[in-house]
């Protein structure tokens, strides 16, 4: 959604900051306004196509009742992973994309109440990292982390069968490792300390290019 709000703007923001076409990037180039509705419409994307699977796994419920518990789960999961994947390497840019962050978000959200409360109190954690830190990445990386994390602690606390509810956990963890490993530039400019934070212009050009072509 990134490099379509972008181009919308005569932008193509895989030559600006970054390089990525996600929010942060393009909040960075084109103002926070268009970051936040970048942010939203990933969200949103991830949203309804975890809301659509969930639907269709209630709505054929009774053709899925001969099969193993976990099934509509492992569904979900399957759908949710292949939503993310699609954001963060995409067929059409070459299988390269955002960070995957918003998107699984709103994947996450979708799936009430075992992963969409993990994933709001997930938010609170990034809220409060973004806020100390001024650092995005950081924050994004450590309320992926939080998700599995809280799952297994509102597991213990709610008394959910988890072994009816493993495929959520290795969703949510599969979704964590996404995100991490989509940051692995962002860490790399965290250890060299020249990871831009909120409200400042990236220090490095894009990768593979240099300062007077991102000028």
């Amino acid at each position: 959604m990134g490099l379509l709000v972008a181009n919308a703007h005569g932008v193509d923001i895989r030559k600006f900051g970054s390089g990525n076409i996600g929010a942060t990037n393009v909040g960075r180039r084109l103002g926070t306004r268009w970051g936040v509705l970048v942010l939203l419409l990933d969200a949103t994307k991830g949203l309804s196509t975890s809301l659509a699977s969930g639907w269709l796994v209630v709505e054929y419920a009774s053709a899925l009742d001969a099969h193993p518990p976990y099934l509509p789960d492992l569904i979900r999961l399957a759908v949710a992973v292949a939503c993310v994947i699609g954001n963060t390497a995409s067929p059409y840019l070459g299988f390269k994309g955002g960070k995957g962050v918003a998107t699984a978000l709103g994947v996450l959200l979708g799936i009430w109440p075992h992963l969409a409360w993990p994933v709001t109190l997930a938010f609170v954690v990034w809220a409060a990292i973004t806020l100390t830190t001024k650092l995005v990445a950081l924050a994004s990386i450590c309320a992926a982390i939080a998700v599995p994390v809280l799952f297994l602690a509102l597991g213990a606390a709610f008394e959910w069968d988890l072994s009816k509810r493993w495929p959520l956990l290795a969703l949510a963890t599969a979704l964590a490792v996404i995100v991490v490993v989509r940051h692995k530039s962002n860490i790399d400019r965290m250890l060299r300390g020249t990871e831009a934070r909120l409200g400042e212009a990236d220090k490095e050009p894009p990768p593979g290019m240099t300062e007077a072509d991102a000028s």
